[in-house]
């Protein structure tokens, strides 16, 4: 900002030391509208602008004698297109500004579906944890069951969801029903439980 209002004055100084019909002293004015575009504040380039007219204007006002209607046209021009500088500058400003914004809310997404994914990467780490637990406890008691039947000392048979095949029996129930592990799922409980022909004529009845 210091740097704008430094070249403005020189401007300025320059333009009322130099004879009326040269205008080559109002020109650095459009520097000080273009350096606003690097300037954060929004009104800079509108606020450059008025300062540049009115130095402008009052460069007019102090020149000798009665100056022509020319100068005047000349410094008006100047004004205008001075004008016409602002506001691109300040569409670029804008532009600009909604393009950082665009950005920021990019990051923001970004960083928020980060956090997303993190948290879900560590739900189904945990996930995965407790159904390795699971299984490892549920292998553990499948083991002692398999052991604590295997070696009882009683017949032992598990049967099928209708009761009525037998799908494993323990070492003791194999001897005393004489069972053969080869038709466990395929014959029926009461052919083991009746002889042949009460089987059958319970399969009669």
């Amino acid at each position: 900002m210091g740097l704008g209002v430094a070249i403005a004055l020189t401007a300025f100084a320059v333009d009322i030391a130099t004879p009326p019909g040269v205008a080559v002293g109002v020109f650095p004015y459009f520097l000080v509208v273009l350096l606003t575009a690097w300037m954060p504040w929004r009104l800079s380039p509108l606020v450059a602008l008025l300062g540049c007219s009115a130095l402008t204007l009052i460069g007019y006002a102090m020149i000798e004698g009665v100056p022509g209607p020319i100068i005047l046209i000349n410094r008006l021009f100047i004004i205008f297109a001075m004008a016409i500088m602002t506001l691109l500058v300040m569409l670029r400003n804008k532009a600009d500004r909604a393009l950082a914004d665009q950005r920021a809310g990019l990051e923001h997404l970004v960083v928020e579906r980060t956090a997303e994914l993190s948290e879900r990467n560590v739900a189904l780490e945990r996930e995965i944890e407790s159904r390795q637990r699971s299984c490892a406890a549920l292998e553990v008691r499948e083991r002692q069951f398999s052991r604590l039947v295997e070696f009882a000392p009683t017949p032992v048979l598990i049967l099928s969801r209708d009761a009525e095949k037998i799908i494993y029996a323990n070492p003791e129930a194999r001897r005393v029903l004489e069972l053969d592990p080869s038709d466990f799922g395929q014959r029926e409980l009461t052919d083991y439980l009746v002889k042949p022909e009460e089987a059958l004529q319970i399969r009669d009845a």
